[in-house]
This record gives structure tokens, sequence and C-alpha cells, in this order.
């Protein structure tokens, strides 16, 4: 078992590889405050103190990539992105991450609301007890981002191609510890172009 110090080491996937099919155009590169909706979760990321930051490109690789110049991030495409469901591109995330980190934020590239106290609240559980997987939870309803300890990455590695992160959390159940929080923004991505004009600073 991992040994956890007070600061743990802590690499973020961000899954960034949709199509964005709903929302009709390149959701992630929108206007969000002074920066874009992908630029603004990779800001909030860094502001944590996450030591590694890799984000996941799949449709609209070039204008993500583009958006992204300047942030510290390691960017990766998964080639399979219209095939795969998203743990096909958390699988080629992991691939990715640095040997010493003790686990893995997962983190999704349309949720620019997240707030930095709701990742800070998930560490600072992690740094304490240790739980392999620690999930925010808003009115008994599960959010993101949420985290998963190191020895667990094999695990869903190992998921098979008709399998979804839903299965893992669904087979993986005893190992969840549920953090509350007291924001709905962990229960909020951008799916629509309502989505956006409704969530948009």
């Amino acid at each position: 078992m991992p040994v956890i110090h007070t600061s743990p080491t802590i690499t973020a996937v961000v899954l960034a590889a949709g199509s964005s099919r709903r929302m009709g155009s390149p959701k992630l590169t929108l206007p969000w405050g002074n920066s874009t909706v992908i630029g603004s979760v990779i800001n909030t990321l860094v502001s944590t103190g996450i030591s590694q930051i890799i984000v996941v490109t799949g449709g609209y690789k070039n204008e993500v990539e583009n958006a992204l110049v300047g942030h510290p991030v390691t960017l990766v495409h998964n080639k399979d992105y219209l095939e795969g469901e998203m743990i096909s591109s958390l699988k080629v995330g992991l691939h990715y991450v640095s040997e010493i980190a003790q686990a893995v934020l997962i983190t999704l590239g349309d949720q620019p609301q997240i707030e930095p106290q709701v990742i800070h609240q998930i560490l600072k559980v992690f740094s304490r007890e240790n739980y392999p997987i620690i999930i925010p939870s808003y009115n008994h309803r599960r959010g993101h981002p949420w985290l998963l300890r190191n020895d667990y990455l094999a695990k869903v590695q190992k998921l098979g191609v008709s399998q979804s992160m839903r299965d893992f959390l669904s087979d993986q159940q005893q190992s969840i510890h549920y953090v509350d929080v007291n924001t709905n923004k962990v229960l909020m991505d951008l799916d629509t172009p309502e989505d956006y004009q409704r969530l948009k600073p």
C-alpha cells in the first residue's frame, strides 16, 4: 500500500477527447472568463498544486492543443476516441502517469466551473486516510473530479472494451469513500449551447 505524505504526489488526467456533438462546435475552446473552457480547468488544477497534468485529446485535437499553448500540461491523443467510451481515453492517459504519483485525479475537460476547494478537500482526505477511491458527493449524487489510488490503476486498464467507468465503480463499491461537498458544481458539465449560456461567467 502506498505511503502517503502530508502533500501527496498527484497526477491529474483530464478527459478532453469528446466530439462536442450536442454543442455543435468545439466546446472546450469556448471562452470562459479570461481563458477557455479547457484552459480554466487546467488553471484550477495548477492552483491546487497538482504535480502532473495529462490532457487526453480526441475530437478537435488541434483546437484543444492550440488553446493549451503555454499551459504546463502533457498532451496525448486517443486515436480511438470515436469508437471508445470515456474509459478508452482514461486508459490512454494512465499510460503517461508518473511512476511517483500516489493517485490520479480523474477530471472532465468540460467542467470549468469546478472549484479549487473541492479538489483540496479530496486531496486532504486522501492524504489523511489513503482511501482507494474518493468521489465528491452533492445531495447523495456523485460528481467529478474523483481520485483513484495508484494501486487501482491496473484495475482500470483491465476493463474490457464494452465496460465503462460506471461498471468499474459498481464493481468497486466497497472501496469508494464519498466526500460530501457543499457545491453542486461537481455535478455540472457543458453539453449543449444552453448549458454554456446558463453557466458561463
